[in-house]
């Protein structure tokens, strides 16, 4: 009795069958030899899924050296050049595929775990605030708009009296407000500098520390400066969060006289 022939194990099991994975490793990679290789190659010649399965690893190959491939000096070409392998040749490898894929999915990884992160991590605490303070209408508790009224806030609440140095006409003080985002008492002085919100959080120098926040440079959108004016108390640390790329009024902020 004749027997129907059913589909072949490869056209069940895709391109690469169970079982072949290894031996089409070694055969990429130029590791077999002899009857291995004579019987392999057959194999190859006869099975056209075992055929598109070598192409597609050979792409495979081809596009991860193209990823990782030495960069070349301007003007100065490669010393040799790799002719394009033939259908069924053997061929040896520095770098063996499986190598070179294991390194492939270990930069994936860590390429989507720093995007992951970035989308994630939560707002800089100060950029928050900054960012309330101007969505609520940039209103401060105390108005706040000459040097005298100046080092009184400060006087009564940071212990210390203060006053801003030689304010161009650009920088106008709109008032003070309170926060604990740096310490249990945080004092807030808002102010405009070419008519755009700038926020200086000035630390208490008498009251509970929180742990230290370590911000400079671009932060969320924000730029965020720090200074430092020495007291009597010790040293009062400012954190200027502003839309420009230098600080513009806590370093001008000194001991009153």
């Amino acid at each position: 009795m004749s027997e129907t022939r059913g589909p072949s194990r490869i056209e069940q099991q895709g391109p690469t069958p169970a079982g072949e994975s290894d031996t089409l490793d070694l055969y990429l990679d130029g590791l077999l030899s002899g009857d291995a290789l004579r019987t392999f190659e057959a194999r190859v010649a006869a099975d056209p899924a075992l055929q598109r399965a070598v192409a597609a690893q050979r792409a495979i190959d081809q596009s991860l050296r193209s990823e990782f491939a030495p960069i070349v000096a301007s003007g100065i070409a490669p010393a040799t050049s790799v002719p394009a392998a033939l259908p069924f040749e053997a061929r040896s490898s520095a770098v063996s595929r499986l190598p070179m894929l294991r390194i492939a999915a270990v930069i994936a990884l860590l390429v989507c775990g720093a995007i992951a992160y970035t989308m994630s991590r939560p707002l800089s605490p100060l950029v928050s605030t900054y960012r309330a303070t101007v969505a609520a209408g940039f209103v401060p508790e105390v108005v706040c708009t000459t040097d005298e009224q100046f080092a009184e806030w400060t006087g009564k609440a940071m212990n210390v009296r203060l006053v801003p140095k030689a304010l161009p006409a650009s920088i106008q003080l709109v008032g003070w407000s309170r926060s604990t985002v740096m310490s249990s008492y945080t004092g807030v002085l808002l102010a405009k500098v070419d008519g755009r919100e700038v926020l200086v959080f000035m630390e208490g120098t008498r009251l509970g520390k929180k742990a230290p926040l370590a911000l400079q440079g671009r932060t969320d959108g924000l730029y965020q400066f720090e200074s430092v004016v020495p007291t009597a108390f010790g040293p009062l640390r400012l954190i200027e969060v502003t839309p420009f790329d230098r600080p513009q009024l806590a370093p001008r902020i000194a001991l009153a006289e």
